[in-house]
């Protein structure tokens, strides 16, 4: 039988059966539908039991790996109170400012640079870290036990009153010292919480209602994720938990596994559905610190569900849906067909979706795959124009009809594609994981490379992506995904696959938000004398003192009591040109503090100001400085301004005339970030500054490498025959040190001597006499 007699034979059996007899196809299909169902339920009943085994299994595993970083903090912050416990033990000081001296120099290390509180025991007795009697009535008993027993243990969690600080403390014990029995240190919870991304796989995050830090007795300290439970920091993760249970025993249960420092899981239903949660102790931290996960079955395990889920999409083909989605298709193909050929809808070479119909297809295809992963994919002509210029309009057009014809060809069901100009096509695919979606986009470029048109001879066409991918929790519009695969295109922070996938991640999100907070709240914060100058001390090794140093701006923010560095926000500052008014911010503070610290006799050393390109090329910019100079009376060679490089890259007239300008009125000017530019030793040959601070680059193997030590000791030797001092920042190891002496480097800024100082801290570091500090 032909098909065209197939065909006629159908149609009129389908004449035939009408009515009752399409009704009775329908039951019959419902019935085998409900027969498979049955046989599903059966099979799933059967599963239940083994996938909550191995349910249990991975949720443990989840909590241990996100467990795993606090155990190495917690760890860190021990092995940091053992090392100061170490260093006192086995002295009979003289007296005891020699005994505190001692006890200040360790303070000083860079591992203590996040400690909040020092204190420590002589017998019964607790002093602070200046060596006052501190009153043990306001002490944790926790580190009051520790100490009278002569423990060396992380006493957790807790409130010290006297700070009004949340704090995590640790004890040593110190042996043979006759000013100390035992040292306390109080972190910030901050430290013992911090981890990096790659510290804990975001699946083991993802896969939870709720995973959060707490004490052994449940109080939250952290929260590493929640999709499901609302928690905040200080609740209580049991008080928490116990009406969403329902089981008190589970409660107790999980209360004692906590204090028994001991990792365990239990079963628990949770809105009628199984739940696992899990409890991971760390070892090494007597039981103080737990983390505490909640997961769904059905997401922890999705693998074997997904199997059952496989089962069920099987019986759903035979059941009546089918025939009705097939029905809907249909209708819904014809409505489809006939809006895309509307004229605003589509452009019109190409006869494709035009963005806006684009979207309004997306979105239409979203609404109703909510469980299905998209991706929008932005996919653009390298070298659009030059194709252009070459082809002209017309050969450009067939360029674009046969990338068309790629993107129609590969389209599958509950999936779109349009062209938003420029060379630019937009396509809304589906996708099970990133490399099946990989895989796919390197056959749509493999397929383009095959053009055989009328391009240049020998180009092959190139195309290079944006990449958006959604997941279950959609909360963009698809416009707004077309936006964020654009910025994936050229984002410098995006994951690039093949050279030429570049997929949205956290990082470019995050970045982002950074940059909207900076942008709205930069105003506000310099009204509020939110940037706050910090100083570091520039070192001169030969005569073992500080000689200047640098003052470097920090962004307090206020609500979350912490500071940002200016690596974050000085690039967008000096692309929206606010950095003038920082710059101009910082030397205004700079001029307060040295006037100030004039009229009370205390010691003063020149200082270092940062000026950015935005800020020297200004009009007004010599005049200011001078004035603002002259206003606080500052001496001559008090300041020095740093310039960068490329502030001279475009104009070295100008800053000539600048330097000399600054030279005249009792400034030093000093080349910062030296050898990071093309153009190096061509400014030290046409301007004439003071100092020149040579880049950190510098250090790197030079600890071993003779050619690179022979390269760094002649620029010292060049700066010092052009009478400019030579300053090395970045120094942070001994190694570093010896090697720079060695080479005849005079002056060293960096970690080894001082991090940068809060001006109080500053003004005590500068006025004390440095002989503790080893200079060998």
């Amino acid at each position: 039988m032909s098909k065209k007699e197939k065909k006629v034979k159908v149609k009129k059996e389908s004449k035939f059966f009408g009515g009752y007899t399409r009704v009775l196809l329908l039951m019959v299909a419902g019935i085998i539908s409900l027969s498979l169902i049955a046989c599903g339920i059966m099979i799933l009943n059967e599963y239940t039991q083994e996938l909550t085994s191995q349910a249990s299994v991975k949720a443990q595993l989840y909590s241990t790996e996100a467990s795993s970083f606090l155990h190495d903090n917690v760890a860190s912050c021990m092995n940091s109170a053992e090392l100061l416990a170490s260093r006192l033990s086995g002295h009979s000081y003289e007296n005891e400012a020699d005994f505190l001296g001692t006890l200040r120099t360790a303070r000083m290390d860079d591992k203590y640079s996040y400690l909040l509180i020092l204190r420590y025991f002589n017998g019964e007795n607790e002093y602070i870290e200046t060596g006052s009697p501190f009153n043990t009535q306001n002490e944790n008993p926790a580190v009051l036990a520790a100490a009278k027993n002569g423990e060396t243990k992380c006493t957790g969690f807790a409130v010290d009153w006297v700070n009004a600080y949340n704090v995590v403390s640790f004890v040593a014990a110190v042996k043979d010292c006759n000013y100390a029995t035992s040292v306390a240190l109080f972190y910030p919870p901050d430290v013992i919480r911090e981890y990096n991304e790659e510290d804990i796989p975001q699946e083991a995050l993802d896969a939870s209602l709720m995973t959060v830090m707490c004490s052994s007795e449940g109080e939250v300290l952290s929260i590493l994720s929640k999709n499901g439970i609302d928690v905040a920091p200080h609740n209580n993760v049991y008080e928490l938990l116990e009406p969403l249970i329902n089981d008190k025993s589970i409660i107790d249960d999980m209360k004692n596994a906590s204090l028994k420092n001991t990792s365990q899981t239990f079963k628990a239903e949770i809105g009628g559905a199984s739940h696992i949660i899990s409890i991971s102790s760390v070892g090494e931290s007597n039981g103080s610190f737990n983390v505490i996960g909640v997961y769904k079955c059905l997401d922890v395990y999705r693998e074997g569900y997904d199997t059952i889920s496989t089962i069920l999409a099987v019986l759903i083909i035979f059941s009546v849906v089918m025939v009705i989605i097939v029905i809907y298709s249909i209708i819904n193909a014809r409505i489809t067909n006939k809006r895309i050929l509307t004229m605003n809808d589509n452009d019109q070479d190409l006869n494709v979706y035009s963005e806006i119909k684009f979207v309004r297809v997306a979105e239409d295809i979203l609404s109703r795959n909510k469980a299905t992963k998209f991706a929008v994919v932005l996919i653009s002509m390298k070298h659009y124009n030059y194709l252009l210029e070459k082809n002209g309009k017309d050969g450009m057009l067939q360029i674009l009809i046969y990338l068309k014809h790629i993107f129609e060809g590969t389209m599958q069901v509950d999936e779109t594609f349009g062209y938003a100009g420029e060379g630019r096509f937009l396509l809304f695919i589906h996708y099970k994981d990133r490399d099946a979606l990989v895989s796919r986009l390197k056959i749509l470029a493999s397929l383009a490379r095959n053009y055989g048109g009328n391009t240049n001879k020998g180009y092959k066409l190139e195309l290079v992506s944006g990449v958006y991918e959604t997941d279950n929790n959609i909360t963009n519009s698809v416009a707004k995904m077309i936006d964020l695969a654009e910025e994936a295109e050229d984002a410098p922070d995006a994951t690039i696959e093949a050279n030429m996938f570049h997929f949205y991640n956290e990082k470019i999100q995050e970045s982002h938000k950074i940059r909207e907070y900076i942008e709205v709240n930069q105003g506000k914060a310099l009204a509020d004398r939110n940037f706050v100058v910090f100083y570091q001390p520039k070192m001169n090794i030969r005569q073992h003192r500080p000689e200047s140093s640098e003052a470097l701006v920090r962004w307090y923010n206020p609500e979350t009591d912490d500071y940002m560095v200016p690596g974050i926000f000085m690039p967008l500052f000096e692309r929206n040109g606010f950095i003038s008014q920082v710059d101009r911010y910082v030397y205004e503070e700079v001029c307060r503090y040295i006037e100030e610290s004039t009229r009370l006799g205390q010691r003063v050393i020149p200082v270092s100001v940062n000026v950015s390109g935005y800020t020297a090329m200004e009009k007004d910019f010599t005049s200011y400085y001078i004035a603002r100079k002259r206003a606080h009376q500052i001496a001559d060679g008090f300041i020095t301004i740093e310039f960068t490089e490329s502030v001279a890259v475009e104009n070295y007239e100008r800053l000539r005339e600048i330097i000399a300008e600054l030279h005249k009125n009792g400034f030093k000017c000093s080349i910062d970030d030296f050898g990071t530019g093309y153009s190096s030793f061509k400014l030290l040959k046409e301007i004439s500054m003071d100092e020149v601070k040579l880049d950190r680059f510098f250090l790197d193997n030079t600890i071993s490498s003779e050619r690179d030590r022979n390269v760094l000791k002649s620029i010292i030797e060049l700066s010092k025959q052009l009478n400019m001092k030579v300053v090395q920042e970045g120094v942070e190891t001994i190694e570093q040190y010896q090697m720079l002496k060695d080479l005849g480097c005079d002056i060293i800024q960096g970690y080894y001597f001082s991090k940068p100082l809060h001006m109080s801290d500053y003004i005590d570091f500068i006025s004390r006499d440095h002989k503790e500090i080893v200079f060998l």
